[in-house]
């Protein structure tokens, strides 16, 4: 299902298609936790649109600091870190638990180039040996945002650190100071922006406070606020599998009826919601390892 689809299903089974007491934004908002919930309570297993390759990220002294190194964000903290492989001698990093780190001091056990292991702990992945210098990491990204993305055009409006063009073609108005006061938020930059003007027919946005860095062309952003988050949600999809749809509409619907202060509601939906991932992660049958047994017991 597209964006619109699903807030269409949620305003059905909230009793509410003429929005009402829901209105769209409130609707989105509830979807975008609903998503977040799924991707964190199945099991990864059912997440493979979200597995992300983050090829050679910057590595400090064995260190690398998820922040500033990966493109998204790790879903589920440290077993959101599917496999690290090192490139120049093509081995798998075995991964430890933090609680296990003192055993490395036993020269028996410790890392070696032969046998790398890595650790995350606050926000960074510690690879052991240290000398480690180039590695791919294999990760659940957190989903994108409900939310449709509009695009830099920086060749028309030159170089600036306040001012960027759209992209024609991706149903932003041509009136002036349509997003004025609207908040915006850069992927690449990881920043957000007020818009203080905005001009139709150049589909131009200046907006406060100024980047660190010129705008580039290419860009993506978002809306943040008013109705204009909402913007040609028809045209955007879920990133989760699409069997999961139905589910994410559920744990939105629950949590809509807890707005609404009809908590009964609310704690039928979530319960039948936890039931089916409950299920869904009973059926999951791992994958079978090379020299296991598939035979049953």
């Amino acid at each position: 299902m597209n964006i619109s689809e699903m807030m269409n299903l949620l305003g059905l089974r909230l009793e509410d298609a003429d929005k009402v007491t829901f209105t769209d934004v409130l609707k989105l908002r509830a979807l975008n936790n609903g998503q977040l919930k799924v991707a964190n309570l199945v099991h990864p297993g059912y997440l493979t649109e979200l597995q992300y390759l983050q090829d050679s990220p910057t590595i400090a002294t064995g260190v690398i600091t998820i922040s500033s190194a990966f493109t998204y964000g790790v879903l589920r903290g440290q077993q959101g870190i599917i496999r690290i492989k090192d490139i120049s001698t093509g081995l798998w990093l075995t991964p430890i638990d933090m609680m296990d780190v003192k055993r490395l001091e036993n020269t028996y056990l410790a890392a070696s180039a032969q046998n790398p292991m890595f650790y995350v702990f606050q926000n960074r992945i510690y690879l052991q040996p240290t000398t480690i210098s180039d590695v791919d990491v294999y990760y659940l990204r957190v989903p994108a945002e409900l939310l449709y993305p509009f695009t830099s055009n920086q060749a028309d409006s030159g170089a600036s650190t306040t001012k960027f063009d759209g992209l024609t073609g991706e149903s932003l108005s041509t009136t002036n100071d349509a997003y004025n006061g609207a908040v915006i938020y850069n992927i690449e930059k990881a920043a957000y922006f007020v818009v203080t003007d905005y001009v139709g027919a150049d589909l131009e946005f200046t907006v406060s406070p100024a980047a660190g860095a010129n705008f580039t062309e290419g860009q993506t952003f978002y809306f943040l606020t008013h109705t204009f988050d909402t913007l040609n949600l028809s045209g955007l999809d879920c990133p989760l599998n699409e069997a999961l749809h139905e589910l994410v509409v559920s744990f939105a619907e629950a949590e809509c009826w807890r707005m609404d202060n009809k908590q009964p509601r609310a704690d039928a939906v979530l319960q039948s919601a936890i039931a089916e991932v409950k299920l869904l992660n009973e059926v999951y049958k791992e994958p079978e390892g090379i020299g296991t047994d598939g035979r049953k017991q």
